[in-house]
């Protein structure tokens, strides 16, 4: 090699992996100073990470240690999984490592049964774009079981797996298989996409600094929502999925597999939207700030357990409630479906639904939800339902934070 023009060098040396590149520089000198080309390295950078300009820290460092960097942050979110934490044994179990769920109950008559399941690390975003901040994270369900009541979704941490599908609490989001609804911190949802089944693939994009979610059927993305409760970016927000019928299976993936959505025409899209650098520059700002607090979270979750935000005494209908009494509460079009979808679903009948206005919907709403909260309080006052099953026998998994980068 040392014989040959530097420029027939960088041909050849082109079609090696980059992990191999990066440790040909080992060689010798020459090898070396080929190696560490840096035309190289940005022209990876742009294949591999689509990465047109580089945005804050990143503009002050070699190409090179771009590249590292982004593929540490890619190993990282591959290799993401579901905790094992707070599992029911008797409701669920993972029988292909810690990427599915299967729901093992004949117990699924009741909202306390629900199989949920959350990742052991909250989302952080792939390396893809100028300013990286997309988390995104598939559920393929091998078999709908026997009613099909499968959800994809994201939570806050502290959600009550072992009670509440994703959505059905608040700082949750749900996509649910059975009717196609979106539920957002109520147990009532309202009309989202078309339902999917066994051998059909879901994902979900939830970008760190919007806190916009996207999900996406089939490969097909759908409406783009915001969810009460994560417009805070101080919350670590997880990956989840549910089950709550015998026989139902779903299998996550964190991109340890090829996805079945093709992220790219996403990205570009972002790369063309954001095309101002004080633009630029900000989200990064906002993107570095977020990834602290998630780095701070994650290395300190085994110490300590985070603050619970579900209180005790809240029911599922607590934030609705709060909802529907807001004054513009009926100019909230999203609520009013809510509202209509939760009225066909206690049996009223369909030509006083279709036929009412929104603030008569909001009134009925609201005495709704008043009776169902009562009747929950009711019934959890006399109920022994135990939250305290923490005494965790296997531990979470260590965070990956061996040195990443000299591996690379």
């Amino acid at each position: 090699m040392e014989f040959l023009p530097t420029e027939l060098c960088l041909h050849l040396l082109q079609y090696l992996p980059a992990k191999d590149l990066a440790n040909s520089c080992r060689v010798n000198r020459f090898w070396q100073s080929v190696c560490d080309d840096e035309a190289e390295w940005k022209s990876r950078c742009q294949k591999d990470w689509w990465i047109m300009r580089r945005v804050g820290r990143e503009a002050a460092q070699t190409w090179k240690a771009t590249y590292g960097q982004r593929f540490v942050r890619w190993r990282q979110v591959s290799s993401m999984k579901l905790t094992r934490r707070y599992i029911q044994n008797d409701l669920i179990e993972m029988p292909e490592g810690d990427l599915s769920v299967r729901y093992i109950s004949d117990q699924d008559d009741e909202d306390d049964t629900v199989g949920a399941a959350i990742s052991d690390r909250p989302l952080m975003p792939l390396p893809f774009g100028d300013v990286p901040a997309c988390a995104y994270f598939e559920m393929t369900v091998v078999n709908a079981g026997e009613h099909g009541y499968v959800a994809i979704g994201l939570a806050a941490d502290g959600f009550p797996i072992a009670r509440s599908q994703p959505g059905w609490r608040k700082a949750s989001v749900g996509y649910h298989g059975d009717d196609g609804d979106l539920y957002a911190g109520s147990g009532f949802g309202s009309h989202y996409a078309e339902t999917y089944t066994t051998n059909n693939t879901v994902g979900c994009v939830f970008d760190l600094v919007t806190r916009e979610v996207t999900f996406v059927r089939q490969g097909q993305p759908l409406e783009t929502v915001t969810p009460p409760g994560f417009e805070k970016t101080d919350i670590a927000i997880f990956a989840a999925c549910g089950t709550h019928s015998k026989d139902e299976h779903v299998k996550l993936n964190f991109g340890a597999e090829p996805f079945d959505f093709n992220i790219a025409p996403c990205i570009e899209e972002l790369l063309l939207r954001e095309t101002d650098e004080a633009k630029l520059l900000s989200k990064q700002k906002a993107l570095d700030e977020i990834l602290e607090r998630l780095e701070s979270y994650t290395s300190n979750v085994n110490e300590e357990d985070p603050e619970n935000i579900w209180t005790e005494e809240e029911t599922p209908f607590t934030d609705l409630l709060a909802d529907l009494s807001a004054p513009n509460a009926s100019q909230d079009e999203r609520l009013v479906n809510i509202v209509r979808g939760m009225l066909h679903q206690v049996g009223w009948p369909s030509e006083n639904i279709d036929g009412a206005t929104p603030e008569v919907l909001i009134g009925l709403g609201k005495a709704v939800v008043f009776g169902l909260a009562q009747q929950e309080q009711g019934l959890g006052s006399s109920g022994s339902s135990d939250d305290d099953d923490d005494d965790d026998d296997s531990d979470d998994s260590d965070d990956d934070s061996d040195d990443d980068e000299d591996d690379f």
